[in-house]
């Protein structure tokens, strides 16, 4: 499900930490390095309804420049995407030790 916000309610939550617009933030996710661009996830509860949306905030520069984030070029209001959090098994190949 897809659901609009406004830009300026979802800076106040990530940028300030504060509830605006409704909204509080969840889960701030760590910057992902993509060489120019960098993505962070964050995860957004609609305190009225409970239901958590994702907003992937990106932004380009370096540290030699300024960074100019999407909170300056999105539209005023933004579709985000409802998510719920779910449970991953990863299978995987692991060392086996000599029993001596």
């Amino acid at each position: 499900m897809k659901k609009k916000f406004k830009l300026a309610d979802i800076r106040d939550v990530i940028w300030e930490e504060v509830d605006a617009g409704g909204l509080t933030l969840v889960e701030q996710g760590q910057w992902i390095d993509e060489g120019k661009y960098q993505q962070q996830e964050n995860i957004l509860r609609e305190i009225a309804t409970g239901r958590f949306y994702c907003y992937n905030l990106s932004k380009s520069g370096s540290h030699f420049t300024e960074f100019m984030f999407s909170f300056e070029w999105d539209p005023d209001e933004i579709e985000l995407v409802e998510v719920e959090k779910a449970t991953r098994t990863v299978e995987y190949w692991k060392t086996v030790l000599d029993s001596v």
